[in-house]
């Protein structure tokens, strides 16, 4: 397996926000992964975001 550190792309944008809520909601509680997810979507909605500035690691 092996994996990569790029840019977020479209494609991961749905499974990192899951994976973001999931990693909250167990470290605190359930709303504050809600919370977090939000804050991480408002993020990513704003007109400055840089996709290039999220890295994501992915197996290929």
């Amino acid at each position: 397996m092996k994996r990569n550190i790029k840019a977020m792309e479209n494609k991961y944008l749905l499974s990192s926000l899951k994976l973001v809520q999931d990693v909250f909601a167990k470290w605190d509680s359930p709303e504050e992964g809600k919370t977090v997810r939000q804050l991480v979507e408002e993020i990513r909605s704003k007109k400055y975001y840089v996709p290039e500035l999220e890295p994501v690691m992915v197996n290929e």
